[in-house]
């Protein structure tokens, strides 16, 4: 078909007025206003050819010529492409696509499962190791590195350093994986001892929340009166406490040995200097160097009888490490009428039960924060 070529000329100064007549000021952009004579635009086109009846346009050459308030820019869109074209970059500076590609031969996967979070509804909640959990999974790689000297910690525990790799940059980061040794010689390979401790994290950071509500609402004298500077300082020190993430890594097959279990515990890295305020055999276990250096040693005491109270004496915190950021971590939580479900079969563990409640009431002392909550003298 031949090609119809279209010549595009500057419109007469006449057609102008008759155009700018039947257009208002607020229908005309003014940065566009051909009326201005101080504004203008002029366009040469010259042998543009574009077959009728198809929906492509070929130029042989295109120049176009702007001129704007007096200051003329030269445009020739078909030798920059031109050029372009024709750069050619030094061999040695080529790098093949395949070396981009990641490297997986340090990178292990497996999946990786997150509890969902909820809020406290009842008059007295209580930790239910029974509770059918909502959980979100997610198949991902992560990176070992060394292992973790862990103070406090039995032989058979195994803690290294972890990286990540998640979609979502508020999960992926630093972690520790840890597991027993003992559990690769279980048929459960650990699944519910790492399912027991996430929920036990889980309840903590949900009656957490809810100390600090409590601390925060009693700031005043007596709820809405002057602000007292001490429990005010109680509320901020408490706001500074957080439970580090825990959740439950599946690891496959190909990315463990033989002595390790197929479920780790994936949990928030802590810094090396911690302490542990609490165990199962000492329920008030004050640091004994630089007390200072930890201003949330009444805190945590008290948060420990405040959760007690708070789910009706039935849920007990039987171990608990704090960093120095404040960061709580190693959490394990006791039920008064029901054994874990991993040692539901072993009448020891009932005992042990049984023997950290008694041990709790006898051990625990009261402090100003405890009075300042409400909670109720034990002795």
């Amino acid at each position: 078909m031949p090609a119809t070529n279209y010549n595009f000329v500057t419109p007469d100064p006449e057609d102008e007025e008759e155009v700018s007549q039947e257009i208002t000021g607020s229908d005309l952009n003014p940065a566009l206003d051909i009326s201005d004579p101080h504004r203008g635009a002029s366009f040469e086109f010259s042998a543009m050819s574009i077959e009728v009846g198809q929906a492509q346009a070929v130029s042989t050459s295109f120049a176009g010529s702007l001129v704007l308030d007096g200051l003329e820019d030269s445009y020739n869109y078909a030798n920059d492409i031109l050029e372009q074209s024709q750069t050619i970059e030094d061999e040695s500076d080529i790098v093949p696509y395949y070396e981009t590609i990641e490297d997986l031969g340090r990178k292990k996967n497996g999946m990786l499962y997150r509890l969902s979070p909820k809020c406290f509804r009842d008059q007295q909640p209580h930790y239910n190791p029974l509770e059918v959990v909502p959980y979100l999974d997610d198949r991902v790689g992560y990176s070992e590195g060394q292992q973790v000297q862990v103070a406090n910690h039995s032989l058979d525990w195994v803690v290294r350093k972890a990286y990540l790799h998640h979609r979502d940059y508020q999960i992926a980061g630093s972690y520790h994986i840890k597991y027993n040794l003992t559990w690769a010689n279980l048929l459960s390979q650990g699944r519910s001892h790492c399912f027991e401790r996430a929920q036990n994290s889980r309840y903590v950071a949900m009656a957490l929340e809810s100390f600090q509500k409590d601390l925060f609402r009693k700031r005043r004298e007596n709820g809405n009166g002057n602000i007292n500077p001490l429990h005010l300082q109680w509320a901020i020190v408490a706001s500074s406490m957080s439970v580090q993430p825990l959740h439950i890594l599946q690891s496959s097959a190909t990315a463990t040995t033989d002595n390790e279990p197929l479920w780790k515990i994936f949990k928030g890295a802590t810094t090396a200097r911690f302490h542990r305020f609490i165990h199962v055999n000492a329920f008030h276990n004050e640091p004994s160097m630089e007390p200072e250096a930890w201003p949330w040693t009444s805190l945590i005491y008290a948060f420990l009888h405040y959760t007690y109270e708070l789910s009706g004496d039935r849920t007990l915190i039987a171990n608990l490490d704090c960093d120095e950021h404040g960061n709580l971590s190693n959490i394990v939580c006791y039920d008064k009428e029901t054994v874990p479900y991993h040692s539901r079969q072993s009448v020891e563990m009932a005992k042990a039960v049984d023997l950290a409640f008694s041990k709790f009431v006898d051990q625990h002392e009261c402090n100003e924060v405890c009075e300042h909550v409400g909670s109720v003298n034990l002795k």
